[in-house]
C-alpha cells in the first residue's frame, strides 16, 4: 500500500509519466481476466496459462506502474469470478463455435496450447479483457494527460506541501517517497 502512495506522489510530483499509470491499469485488467486456475498441465507453461505469463513479461518490459498493476488486478480479479468468468466463457464458445474458423482452434492446440486459446475460458478471457483493458486505460490516460499538469501545479503552490516538505518530520517520508 505505500508503494501505490509513492507512486501517486511521484505522479503528481511530476517524477511518474501518466502511460505508466495507465499501462498499469490496462495490464492489471488483462492479468485478472486471464485465469491461472484450471490449466491442464499438459497443455499449460510450468503449470500456468501462457497467456498470463506473456501479460506479466510484458508488464515488466514496457515499465507499467506495477503498484497500479496490482491494485487494478486485486478490483477486477472479484468481478472475474462472479460474473466476468461465465461471460468470458461465452464470449470464446460464440468465437470458437460460430465466428472463428475451426482451424483456428485445433492450430491453436497444436501450435501454442499453453496460451489456452483452444478453450472456451481461455480465448474468451483475453478477448474480453482486452475490451475492457483498452477503455478503462485509454481513458485514464486521457484524464491524467489532461489535468495532471494542473495538479502538479496547483500541489507546487500549496503553501502547506512547501511547509510540510521542508518540515524536519517530513524528510524521513520524503526519503521514502524517492
Amino acid at each position: 500500500m505505500l508503494s501505490l502512495v509513492r507512486q501517486f506522489v511521484r505522479l503528481l510530483t511530476g517524477k511518474v509519466d501518466a502511460s505508466e499509470f495507465a499501462l498499469g491499469i490496462f495490464f492489471g485488467v488483462m492479468l485478472a481476466m486471464v485465469p491461472t486456475r484450471e490449466v491442464d498441465p499438459a497443455t499449460g507453461f510450468l503449470g500456468w496459462n501462457g497467456a498470463w505469463l506473456t501479460l506479466l513479461a510484458a508488464c515488466l518490459v514496457l515499465r507499467a506502474s506495477l503498484p497500479m498493476t496490482l491494485v487494478t488486478a486485486l478490483l477486477v480479479e472479484p468481478l472475474e469470478r462472479l460474473a466476468l468468468g461465465r461471460a468470458s466463457f461465452e464470449v470464446g464458445r460464440t468465437l470458437l463455435d460460430d465466428v472463428l474458423p475451426q482451424a483456428f482452434g485445433a492450430g491453436a492446440a497444436v501450435r501454442l496450447p499453453s496460451w489456452q486459446l483452444h478453450t472456451y475460458w481461455g480465448l474468451g478471457s483475453l478477448v474480453l479483457g482486452l475490451a475492457l483493458a483498452l477503455p478503462l486505460s485509454l481513458g485514464a490516460l486521457f484524464v491524467l494527460r489532461r489535468h495532471l499538469p494542473a495538479w502538479r501545479e496547483r500541489l507546487g503552490r500549496n503553501r502547506l506541501v512547501r511547509l510540510l516538505g521542508s518540515s524536519f518530520l517530513f524528510r524521513p517520508i520524503k526519503w521514502l517517497l524517492r
